[in-house]
């Protein structure tokens, strides 16, 4: 689901996955990078971003440990982390200083917009040669001195792009996201709209994607062939065992999140499922609680019931 509009014959899905997303999240976390990017006449499919959200970084970020380090955490965040991360580096202090001091217009701004990656680069080069060879200052020493502690500056540097990206997420997941896109520029965006379903990246996270554990197929396979050969009556009680030990399993969870909440906020934030995913759980209990209450009532006035009956 993460790179299937990536893997398509054409990017315009990708395109209009970022045009639906990009400006609208950079608005609320950023206005004033944002209104500076919009005068310049800015195309709202951000095209300085493509190669960001396509490669998770991969093609502009030159260092082994730190495109390792992204490649992690996309793989275990929702889809649209990317682009999360994406509107993220534009608002680190660093980047916008430079935003800001651009001329306000389209090619000056999209020249500094490109080379936002390089400048990056630059901590791990300390400041004098990037990895492609171009604008060489220092020599070719300086340059192998200063990869070591420089890679730890750039890791330094997308760990708090990371928590920027997956805080962002928890203030605006992706279900909020889509409403307020629709509401964008006074509905800028309402052409594109009809799209949304057929971008995968916008879909809700799959059940295995949030799920703690998954068995894997080989192991999905056996338990089918194993129910196939047991009578009815068998397959009714290893359903309600298989039920049973998934119910400990969620007790065993959300013991676990009670200890550490900090830590479980920040992964179901990762996950796009954040405050809706906590919203839909209270709704879920509420109409428990109301179901047992009905039950509860209407067990106690049956008796009632019957005894005028009689």
């Amino acid at each position: 689901s993460h790179l299937r509009d990536a893997m398509r014959t054409n990017f315009m899905t990708l395109q209009t996955a970022i045009r639906l997303t990009f400006l609208p999240l950079l608005q609320g976390l950023d206005r004033e990078v944002h209104d500076h990017i919009v005068m310049s006449e800015m195309d709202a499919s951000c095209v300085f971003a493509s190669s960001w959200v396509l490669s998770w970084f991969a093609h502009d970020i030159l260092d082994v440990e730190v495109a390792s380090r992204l490649a992690d955490f996309f793989i275990a965040s929702h889809a649209l982390m990317p682009i999360y991360l994406s509107v993220c580096v534009l608002a680190h202090p660093m980047n916008r200083e430079k935003i800001l001091d651009a001329p306000c217009d389209f090619g000056s701004l999209h020249m500094v917009l490109n080379r936002i990656p390089k400048d990056m680069m630059r901590l791990k080069t300390g400041g004098g040669t990037d990895l492609d060879g171009s604008d060489s200052v220092g020599g070719e020493e300086d340059s192998t001195t200063a990869n070591g502690e420089g890679t730890v500056e750039l890791m330094e540097m997308f760990e708090e792009l990371i928590e920027m990206a997956v805080n962002l997420m928890l203030t605006v997941p992706p279900t909020r996201l889509l409403r307020i896109t629709a509401l964008y520029q006074g509905g800028e965006m309402s052409p594109f709209l009809p799209t949304i379903p057929t971008i995968a990246m916008m879909r809700p996270p799959p059940s295995w994607a949030v799920s703690p554990s998954v068995p894997t197929d080989w192991t999905l396979l056996r338990r089918a062939r194993a129910l196939r050969e047991m009578s009815p009556a068998e397959r009714a009680e290893e359903r309600r065992r298989r039920r049973r030990e998934r119910a400990r399993e969620a007790a065993s969870i959300s013991g676990k999140r009670a200890r550490a909440p900090v830590e479980y906020k920040s992964a179901a934030g990762a996950s796009g499922l954040g405050d809706a995913y906590r919203s839909t759980m209270r709704r879920r209990r509420r109409r428990k609680r109301a179901a047992a209450g009905l039950a509860v009532v209407s067990a106690a006035a049956a008796p009632a019931v019957y005894t005028r009956g009689g």
